[in-house]
């Protein structure tokens, strides 16, 4: 419902559809097809972001990449996290420039973000 309503009364809109998640395991090759089939299924053409947990993106860079090259050029990913969430900052920073900034929004806490950015 949400999708057909976002389509019908937002249709220059970006959509951001995401999962409820903890910061156990990875994000699946499955979710991601799952969610591109949701998107294709509703024939949304409007550009797309999923936001992704950072502690788990960190664990899921083919994946990612996998789904943004399946996806097409108007979706892309917004990471967050949680203040608590213990999150592997090498292995994030190499997932942000694989994905690039140009697909990429960030919405982490300040401390996550100094640490990205430092190094």
């Amino acid at each position: 419902q949400f999708l057909k309503l976002c389509k019908a009364y937002f249709p220059s809109s970006t959509l951001s559809i995401g999962y409820t998640t903890t910061c156990t395991g990875k994000y699946t090759e499955t979710n991601f097809m799952q969610m591109l089939e949701l998107i294709q299924n509703h024939e949304i053409v409007q550009p797309v972001t999923l936001p992704l947990r950072a502690c788990l993106l960190a664990r899921s860079k083919t994946e990612v990449l996998q789904y943004l090259e399946k996806a097409g050029e108007n979706h892309s990913i917004t990471v967050w996290s949680g203040v608590a969430d213990q999150v592997d900052v090498d292995a994030l920073r190499d997932v942000l420039v694989a994905v690039g900034k140009n697909r990429l929004y960030l919405d982490v806490p300040k401390d996550l973000e100094e640490r990205l950015q430092s190094a």
